[in-house]
């Protein structure tokens, strides 16, 4: 999100939930006099919509596809268990659909999608 008065450009960057914020800055002076900033609104999308994983549960493989992986960047799917521990991962690039392959014990797992300049976008994986 960025804001802009008279004295700059102000730069805010939210890891909160997913849609619409709305932020407004408080701008208080050397001399305790305060002014409010104009409203800016950010729509930031809902990251876990543009991850698609199926079949879920699955047994030993995935399909994935992901409007947050593209071309030129790509991204790192990584699969870990409870304890964060990384069971999985790898690089890919474009939107898939892929399919990954893999052996994991029966349990839940988080899958999370890292990007150079997004969101990471995280789901929830039932592995029988």
């Amino acid at each position: 999100t960025k804001a802009r008065n008279n004295a700059g450009e102000f730069h805010y960057h939210d890891t909160g939930s997913p849609g619409t914020s709305y932020y407004q800055l408080v701008l208080q002076k050397a001399g305790g006099e305060t002014s409010l900033s104009q409203v800016v609104v950010s729509d930031c999308g809902d990251y876990n919509e543009r991850v698609h994983i199926y079949p879920n549960p699955a047994e030993n493989f995935i399909m994935l596809k992901s409007s947050l992986l593209d071309s030129n960047s790509g991204g790192d799917v990584v699969i870990s268990d409870a304890l964060g521990r990384i069971c999985f991962s790898e690089n890919l690039t474009g939107t898939g659909p892929y399919r990954l392959a893999f052996e994991l014990l029966p349990g839940t797992y988080l899958v999370k999608i890292v990007t150079g300049d997004k969101q990471p976008a995280v789901r929830k994986l039932l592995v029988n």
